[in-house]
């Protein structure tokens, strides 16, 4: 739970960082007006920023993604949803969609590995949440 909180956190600050720096890039690209060897580069400008936008939309879902892994591996460190928690385990071996792309995988089959021991579904069910 901690290493998949550690791994989705980073993904989640380094994510919010890139979306802060295309929100700050993308205006002063737009109204500054890139210049080239003084040829404005209007052309190029549009495609960079339809380019931004989808990875903007695809910034978006990666945090939706990391962010019900975090609040999964919380719920799995507090004994609180192992449904959520499985969700959670199985979502950070996506490499594509998991945290910090491969850095998730380990600890994905880590948690699983946990939450389908019989001592942790016990402490689980002990906790009323299987």
């Amino acid at each position: 739970a901690v290493g998949m909180l550690a791994v989705a956190g980073v993904d989640v600050l380094l994510s919010i960082g890139i979306i802060f720096i295309h929100f700050i890039g993308l205006p002063i690209a737009h109204f500054g007006g890139w210049r080239r060897g003084g040829v404005y580069l209007g052309p190029e400008l549009d495609q960079f920023m339809a380019f931004s936008f989808c990875g903007f939309i695809l910034l978006m879902v990666g945090l939706v993604i990391d962010a019900l892994i975090v609040f999964g591996a919380w719920k799995m460190w507090k004994l609180q949803s192992y449904s959520l928690a499985m969700a959670a385990a199985i979502l950070c071996l996506i490499p594509c969609l998991g945290p910090c792309l491969i850095l998730g995988i380990p600890f994905g089959i880590w948690a699983l590995a946990v939450l389908m021991s019989t001592e942790v579904r016990r402490a689980f069910a002990e906790a009323g949440q299987v």
